[in-house]
């Protein structure tokens, strides 16, 4: 998933080792991402409200340069557990063909014990079979406030794409950073 990779190459510019206290990422993630349901501006607000500061200036433009969000826009919080980076944009998703979403990642280094199985509980739907040992992606579609699993191959997308907007939610844990990641995409016109 080049949009994956690219968000965790931001990442490896600051990674440390040894585990964080399970739930803080996880956490943040919900707080300013799942709350803000992705949308930048909010997701930016929300994360200055909370004592979050601007990513210097060297990091974003170095997240710019590998980052597969257009112009992405994020915050910095380090702490006694580690170092946390907030990324969001809007813009045409690479992973999901003709289509347009809004981005969310919160990303720390070291990694965050206990993550997977954190977001696993907040999609409530399967994860991607096609997702490798140290990640895994979970789509669903919104219908009365229940999440309703989408089959990912290209067709069953852009299917899914017409009924209205598909969530993506990402979670990746490697020893020394792990990423959660949510996607809110529509078709593009």
């Amino acid at each position: 998933m080049r949009l994956s990779a690219a968000l965790f190459a931001g990442i490896a510019l600051c990674a440390v080792a040894g585990p964080v206290r399970a739930g803080e990422q996880f956490d943040m993630f919900q707080q300013i991402c799942m709350a803000s349901h992705a949308s930048p501006a909010d997701v930016l607000a929300a994360a200055d409200k909370t004592g979050w500061m601007p990513l210097p200036d060297a990091l974003k433009q170095s997240l710019s340069q590998v980052s597969a969000i257009p112009n992405p826009q994020g915050r910095l919080r380090s702490g006694p557990t580690g170092l946390m980076i907030l990324l969001a944009g809007a813009g045409m998703i690479s992973d999901i063909q003709n289509a347009h979403g809004e981005v969310c990642a919160v990303m720390h280094a070291p990694s965050e014990a206990g993550l997977d199985g954190e977001v696993a509980g907040l999609a409530a739907v399967p994860k991607d079979a096609k997702d490798s040992i140290d990640q895994a992606t979970y789509y669903w579609r919104d219908e009365k406030n229940l999440h309703v699993p989408v089959a990912t191959g290209d067709i069953d997308v852009q299917t899914a794409l017409k009924a209205g907007p598909i969530h993506m939610l990402m979670e990746k844990t490697q020893e020394k950073f792990s990423v959660a990641m949510s996607i809110i995409a529509s078709q593009s016109n």
